[in-house]
């Protein structure tokens, strides 16, 4: 699931929780947009996973490539347990997550 929330001081938030997998992926897609949003910051969480999948990675990887090439500072705070955290780092995303942020 995702909830997307713009604060006062000019940041979205994209929180996913629950079901972020394959099955979710057209939803979420569509949820996220396909625009860029016009404030500055995005602080994305994820929390509360119930079924995470490489699919959902690739399309976050995707949108942050895509907020980070127009500009938009991005913080993110990411909960995952040790299986969902393992999946992460063999993909190489958990790498790919750091490299984006830190440009």
């Amino acid at each position: 699931m995702l909830q997307t929330d713009q604060t006062i001081t000019g940041e979205i938030q994209y929180m996913f929780t629950g079901n972020l997998s394959v099955s979710e992926m057209n939803r979420l897609y569509s949820m996220m947009g396909t625009e860029v949003p016009d404030e500055k910051k995005c602080f994305i969480g994820i929390s509360d996973v119930d079924h995470i999948d490489m699919s959902f990675f690739q399309l976050l990887y995707s949108y942050l490539k895509k907020l980070k090439m127009n500009g938009k500072e991005i913080v993110m705070d990411i909960q995952l347990d040790e299986e969902q955290e393992r999946l992460l780092e063999r993909a190489g995303l958990k790498r790919a997550f750091d490299q984006i942020l830190k440009n």
